[in-house]
């Protein structure tokens, strides 16, 4: 499954052909790779051209009966989804999907850990857009300046949520301009903590513990109606 030069997406190209076909080729296989070499050659879509190699690669259009053009339309979806800020763009997503590709595939702790099309598609889309939409800013900076953003995600990791939420509104589009389903929705009828992550469940207990603390202690320091 190598990727070939006429399979790659119509939109990148320009720059020395031979040359960024041998990255594709030969690239996820060698740590040390230029990103911003990819960057140049592909006129500045190192992060699509990338994406679609690693996808052909491994099979997973031919394994979901993907078409090109819903793929195509999904990786510019996505590239067009990062700002042109000095770090958290979509260099440094390609750069991030590259090295977690070479763990997968090539390092002795963690080759064969994503062995079907499936699950190297949910690694790699997870480091291709775990950045979408940053903004150049850190979260404490967010909820210092009380933004939209960390209002939005009520001040708890609001840009994790963001790159989250940007990649679903991507999958919400309509089915013909994008490759893949729209997330999952949560069953409305499950019980209580059914849908809900072990981890989820003790932060929950912990807070309801804290707030019996707190309100043991309102009591504690409130006077009665007896006392003067």
């Amino acid at each position: 499954g190598r990727v070939r030069a006429a399979r790659m997406p119509s939109r990148v190209g320009g720059g020395d052909a031979g040359r960024l076909a041998w990255l594709l080729e030969h690239g996820p296989e060698c740590w040390s790779v230029d990103m911003f070499e990819m960057h140049q050659l592909t006129g500045g879509h190192a992060l699509s051209a990338l994406g679609w190699a690693l996808f052909e690669r491994h099979g997973v259009r031919a394994a979901l009966g993907i078409s090109a053009d819903r793929m195509r339309a999904f990786l510019a979806a996505v590239e067009g989804g990062y700002h042109s800020v000095p770090y958290h763009n979509s260099v440094h997503a390609a750069c991030v999907t590259h090295g977690l590709h070479w763990l997968l595939t090539c390092s002795d702790n963690l080759r064969g850990v994503a062995p079907a099309p499936l699950q190297m598609l949910a690694v790699l889309l997870a480091a291709m857009v775990h950045d979408l939409g940053h903004d150049g800013c850190n979260n404490s900076f967010h909820c210092a300046a009380n933004d939209e953003i960390a209002v939005r995600y009520a001040y708890s990791s609001p840009l994790e949520r963001h790159h989250l939420a940007s990649l679903f509104a991507i999958l919400k589009e309509p089915a013909e301009s994008h490759s893949l389903p729209p997330p999952p929705r949560c069953p409305a009828a499950l019980p209580p903590h059914t849908n809900t992550t072990p981890g989820q469940r003790w932060h929950a207990r912990t807070a309801e513990s804290g707030q019996a603390d707190r309100d043991r202690l309102v009591r504690q320091a409130t006077p009665s109606p007896t006392e003067g």
